[in-house]
């Protein structure tokens, strides 16, 4: 054996036990670690290019997960000059529709489109339409469309994944549970409440068995179960999950998280509703904080925070402080997601004036 490929081959060897170990922290949802072992491996010269990609596009998969899309991006990069280079159209095709994620999650909604219907013609290009892959296209161009507020894109976009993961017998599958969790919160933003929990209750149970109670797509589906719950007044059942929620963001994620910032903003929503404001000020002010460290302060989960803590001030009768938050949001609602967002910045503008209505502000 030559010696630049029994070098190679050596490589091989000693690179697929930690690429395995990296993959299995991936799935288990313990991104950091599992990012660690893939920037370790990156440092190996004499790899493959087709372990390299695999490294990337994992890679990628990881800084997404604990919501850094320019790293990601970062990665995506480099693991698409691999794939054109290898001539792998499925794997080019499973890039872009991760691009088409992480621009959604800087809300580059142009972007993540362009990339999304991309991946899908080649997809379809090439025969790959009964795949995994093919329904997770689908359903992350159903992201894009929920959240720039057309809903009825967005239920057809998802369903249109669910039907071929159904196609191919994977209703027990992770990517099965994740696009009834998607299609519920569509629903949830509908108002059709019991249509919402009834598919979150079965992603619950298809985690539960799949990934386990200490996942964090478990934790996420608790999180908007109880999202269902407090919007129809359920107010003990809410704050139940919330606390589950908290209780397993804080040990798998850490409390410098998104997410566990979200869990606080939800458990003080649940506790705003029963008039019980010190708790839920101190949570607001708790998550405000970790926003604006994690996130930034031009987020919309960082304004949708500062619009919550005004109205707790608004019914505690602080009305000065609260119309300096409200403002705030709005403005920060305005730059980001646009005047014409159902959601977000109607969600403000009703705030404001509730405020100006007690201030008796009428003109």
């Amino acid at each position: 054996m030559k010696g630049w490929t029994f070098t190679l081959f050596l490589a091989v060897l000693s690179a697929q036990p930690l690429l395995h170990i990296a993959d299995s922290l991936l799935k288990q949802g313990r991104y950091a670690a599992a990012l660690g072992l893939y920037d370790s491996l990156l440092r190996t010269e004499a790899m493959a290019d087709t372990l390299r990609l695999r490294v990337y596009l994992r890679g990628a998969e990881a800084w997404g997960g604990v919501n850094k899309p320019t790293e990601a991006l970062r990665w995506v990069a480099p693991a698409e000059t691999l794939a054109l280079r290898l001539r792998d159209t499925l794997c080019y095709a499973e890039l872009l529709g991760w691009k088409g994620l992480y621009y959604r999650q800087r809300r580059a909604y142009a972007e993540a489109e362009v990339a999304l219907q991309r991946a899908i013609g080649l997809v379809e290009g090439v025969g790959g339409q009964p795949s995994l892959l093919y329904a997770g296209l689908w359903r992350r161009w159903g992201l894009v469309a929920h959240d720039q507020g057309e809903y009825e894109e967005a239920v057809e976009r998802y369903r249109r994944g669910a039907r071929v993961l159904e196609g191919l017998g994977l209703t027990e599958h992770p990517d099965y549970a994740l696009t009834l969790h998607n299609l519920a919160n569509v629903y949830y933003a509908q108002g059709r409440y019991g249509e919402a929990e009834a598919l979150h209750l079965e992603a619950k149970a298809i985690r539960a068995r799949v990934l386990g109670p200490e996942h964090p797509d478990y934790a996420r589906t608790l999180n908007n179960l109880a999202v269902v719950y407090w919007a129809q007044g359920r107010y003990g059942e809410a704050e139940a999950l919330y606390l589950e929620v908290k209780a397993i963001r804080a040990k798998v994620l850490g409390t410098e998280h998104p997410d566990y910032a979200s869990t606080l903003h939800n458990l003080a929503n649940v506790y705003w509703a029963q008039g019980r404001y010190g708790e839920a000020e101190g949570l607001y002010l708790e998550a405000k904080a970790i926003q604006a460290r994690v996130l930034g302060t031009e987020h919309p989960e960082y304004a949708r925070t500062l619009n919550n803590l005004a109205v707790v001030y608004v019914d505690q009768g602080r009305y000065g402080e609260a119309e300096g938050l409200h403002l705030e949001a709005k403005a920060i609602q305005a730059r980001v997601l646009g005047t014409e967002h159902p959601e977000y910045y109607a969600h403000s503008l009703y705030n404001l004036a509730r405020l100006y209505q007690k201030q008796r502000r009428y003109s």
